[in-house]
């Protein structure tokens, strides 16, 4: 868990980053607050005040931190970033003016954009969207709340090929007969989602759209009380990976059937031969005898394949963890994927590793890749987990990156900031797309 102790350690490190840093060089890290102040510099110490003050003033792919729980304004996002907020602090965007978005994304097609944590209402407001998609090259929304929108949760809607990845998250409470709590609909290109432990509840219109060229895959999700639970228009398409609920809508589907995962249909059996019938006597007249009767219907052929899914494979990398133990370089921290690739492919990773410590530590968290049996390679940011004594604590990390052909391990990884860490649990997926 990310306490108290864990703003003490990113102070830290920003306060030694800036010092080497030019004066005018865009920082990794900023941070905002309910006591800071837009014309702040947005560090730990002086924080910004609204989450888009802060977006405008980190480098790209860098990273913004709540520190306490408030209410931080309409984001417009043009590059690549991650907004997140702690365990146990409540980091809010209410609904702007009517026909406007909490959240709008207009990046670049290479940029990753991660949201986690945030708590986003449309209350009081009509005609609004949680978070507006308009291009990019993927979304990450983990542990958030999407509440009292009219139009859409997530309207993700790219002018190109992109991803969406979706996890821990709830949305509920719209009221509009046309809201949609996640609709998936590029103008061009294909869009390949995966929604994780995704809860969509009491949406007066469609819980999830899957529009022309979309491809869908849940897992461990709920969709009921609402008007519609799955929706899918001609082209699009979606899976179940298990252990999904849909049910409890006035139409639990339309448009279509969510098959499992590769699963056909078994082929069906061969009828019997017709008899043939008698001849018939000669008359006196030579009239021809009566026709035998016919013969039953032949067997049905085999059913054809199911459609191709974008996904490859998706991999469990659940068991123990692994303490890491030397400072200033990552090493794998729990369970790893080997996976062999013939082409370039896109690979996604999201894991949880957990610590224990007697002393009290801390360490640094993220995903990584080697080629073969090769030194691990950090792959995105990391994150920093403090664990005071006696005490557990579990971080969280996510990456999407490309891998051309070759063979990888891939799988969480971290190294020690101090103290030492005892190795706990260790869970996550490695899912593999073309």
């Amino acid at each position: 868990m990310r306490t108290a102790s864990l703003f003490a350690v990113l102070a830290t490190g920003v306060a030694c980053a800036l010092a080497a840093a030019p004066a005018q060089a865009q920082r990794d890290r900023v941070f905002v607050a309910s006591y800071g102040s837009d014309t702040n510099p947005c560090t730990y110490g002086s924080p910004c005040k609204t989450f888009q003050n802060a977006i405008n003033v980190v480098a790209v792919g860098g990273e913004v931190t709540a520190i306490d729980s408030a209410g931080f304004g309409p984001i417009s996002i043009s590059h690549a970033v991650t907004i997140t907020s702690p365990d146990g602090i409540e980091a809010g965007i209410a609904a702007p003016a009517s026909g406007a978005s909490a959240i709008t994304i207009n990046a670049g097609p290479n940029d990753n954009v991660v949201l986690s944590g945030l708590t986003l209402d449309g209350a009081n407001v009509a005609n609004t969207t949680g978070i507006a998609f308009n291009s990019g090259a993927s979304l990450h929304v983990h542990n958030c709340t999407i509440r009292n929108f009219a139009f859409y949760g997530i309207d993700f809607v790219p002018a190109a090929s992109g991803q969406l990845f979706v996890s821990n998250t709830l949305i509920t409470n719209f009221s509009n007969l046309n809201g949609t709590g996640i609709n998936i609909a590029p103008s061009s290109g294909s869009v390949a989602a995966v929604l994780n432990h995704v809860d969509i509840l009491k949406v007066q219109g469609t819980a999830l759209n899957a529009g022309a060229n979309a491809g869908v895959t849940l897992r461990d999700s709920t969709f009921s009380g609402n008007a519609t639970g799955v929706n899918m228009t001609s082209g699009g398409t979606v899976v179940s990976y298990g252990n999904n609920a849909i049910a409890g809508n006035t139409t639990n589907v339309a448009g279509g059937t969510i098959p499992e995962l590769g699963a056909r249909g078994p082929t069906g059996p061969a009828g019997p031969q017709g008899a043939t019938g008698a001849i018939g006597a000669a008359g006196t007249t030579g009239a021809t005898g009566p026709q035998g009767p016919q013969g039953t219907t032949g067997p049905a052929g085999a059913q054809g394949p199911a459609g191709v899914s974008p996904i490859v494979s998706v991999i469990d990398i659940g068991g123990a963890a692994i303490a890491p133990s030397t400072f200033g370089s990552f090493t794998f921290s729990g369970p790893t994927a080997s996976i062999v690739l013939t082409q370039t492919q896109q690979i996604t990773v999201t894991a949880t590793v957990g610590f224990a410590s007697q002393t009290g530590a801390a360490s640094y968290n993220g995903i990584c890749q080697s080629s073969g049996a090769g030194t691990p390679v950090l792959v995105g940011v990391y994150v920093v987990s403090t664990i005071p004594a006696n005490s557990y604590g579990a971080a969280t990390s996510s990456s999407a990156f490309t891998l051309s052909p070759g063979t990888y391990q891939v799988g969480p990884c971290a190294q020690p900031g101090g103290g030492t860490l005892l190795p706990d649990n260790s869970s996550g997926w490695v899912m593999v797309t073309n």
